[in-house]
Order: structure tokens, then C-alpha cells, then sequence
């Protein structure tokens, strides 16, 4: 069973994080915008699947938002670039970059 948000930080009220996803293809640019709410019984995983369909990996946001929630950080914007590998090319990197921006609220801020 995953660990819950309020198990390791019992002061959390809620993680808010918005992707924007940027994969450039041989077919043109495609973006996705994915806005996602935990609450405090969610889990307490933050991966965010890559949109490039050949790839096998994720974004994973789980060390930034511990970070944060241990510093009792509200907010944070940063960049990842993609590293897993294509499926149909083991040697090829995914060229996918991620556009978070991570909001916490706490209990004691309402």
C-alpha cells in the first residue's frame, strides 16, 4: 500500500502541480497541460508520465515536493529535461521537456 501525503507530512493540506509537457517529434510540436490536485490521503508519488509515446519514462517530481514540504515551502516553478530512453531505440534519449510549477498549501495557512 503507497504512503499516504499525511503520513509523512501531517501539516500538508494539498499539492497542486501543473505540467506542461514539450515533445518536439519528426511530426511537429505536440504540448499537454495536466493540472493535478493531491490531497492528503493521496499518495505520496509525483510522476508524471511522458507524453513522447515511444517513451518508457516519467517525471519524477517526488525529491522536489519532499524538499519543499520538509523546508514548509509553498511554491516552486522549475525544468526537467527528458532522460529515459525511446522504446523503439534503447540508445535514443527522450528529447521531452517538463514545465512544473508546485503549490502547497498547509494546514496552518487556511
Amino acid at each position: 500500500m503507497p504512503i499516504k501525503i499525511s503520513e509523512l507530512w501531517t501539516d500538508v493540506a494539498s499539492v497542486k502541480i501543473t505540467a506542461h509537457q514539450i515533445y518536439r517529434s519528426e511530426f511537429g510540436l505536440i504540448e499537454e497541460y495536466t493540472p493535478t490536485r493531491y490531497g492528503p490521503y493521496s499518495s505520496a508519488k509525483f510522476h508524471i508520465k511522458c507524453i513522447n509515446r515511444d517513451c518508457r519514462g516519467s517525471f519524477d517530481l517526488d525529491s522536489i515536493v519532499a524538499s519543499m514540504c520538509n523546508k514548509h515551502e509553498e511554491n516552486c516553478d522549475g525544468t526537467i529535461d527528458g532522460h529515459s530512453n525511446e522504446a523503439k531505440d534503447s540508445g535514443n534519449h527522450c528529447n521531452c521537456l517538463l514545465e512544473y510549477s508546485i503549490l502547497i498549501d498547509y494546514n496552518d495557512n487556511k
